[in-house]
């Protein structure tokens, strides 16, 4: 609303109940933090092993506002305007919402190491089916991407930049768009091999 940036925060939690929104009022002076806890149904019997990805838009919070993700148990906080996704394993997480009027001092939006290395959107999807890696910032990162029956199809090495982003338009190296379908990445920084699987969707 009109009111937002000049009168209070206002934080709505979705509901699978009838649509229903649990809403927060606050004053906008200082940082706000929420705490809050995510559940999903996992539908397998090895929850460590599945992937929840949490997404979120943010476009119409005033931009004077920094909003981040705090995760709870890995203590891992994540600039929301920076990174439009964060990936966990697990049926249950707990997180802090945080917003405040100036960055918080500790965040830098980035990742110190390839082990903590991930890729959004997965599945990427629609004709363009792009994919984004979050790596260590200002790193020369080598990416291979491969089918399931082994076969590297793609590969480049480039510095991530002071963001710490790859990206990968879902070609192979002739150019071509690769079909729907699972496939292997590998990103190395030259200290360590990160290994993961992403989807396709066309």
């Amino acid at each position: 609303t009109e009111e937002f940036p000049f009168y209070y925060v206002n934080l709505s939690f979705t509901s699978d109940e009838d649509n229903k929104y649990a809403e927060d009022y606050r004053g906008k002076e200082g940082k706000k933090i929420w705490e809050c806890v995510v559940e999903t149904k996992v539908e397998t019997k090895d929850e460590a092993a599945e992937v929840v990805e949490l997404s979120w838009d943010i476009s119409e919070v005033p931009g004077q506002y920094y909003l981040y993700l705090k995760d709870r148990v890995t203590d891992r906080t994540t600039d929301m305007r920076k990174t439009p996704v964060y990936l966990y394993h697990g049926a249950q997480r707990q997180f802090s919402l945080i917003v405040a009027e100036s960055p918080l001092p500790e965040v830098k939006g980035l990742i110190s190491s390839i082990n903590d290395a991930f890729c959004y959107p997965n599945p990427g999807k629609g004709g363009g089916g792009e994919v984004s890696f979050k790596v260590p910032a200002n790193t020369l990162i080598k990416l291979k991407i491969f089918n399931l029956t082994g076969e590297l199809i793609y590969e480049k090495e480039e510095n991530s930049g002071a963001g710490g982003i790859l990206k990968w338009g879902s070609i192979n190296s002739s150019g071509k768009k690769v079909a729907s379908g699972i496939y292997i990445y590998t990103l190395s920084d030259g200290k360590g091999i990160k290994k993961g699987k992403l989807g396709i969707i066309r």
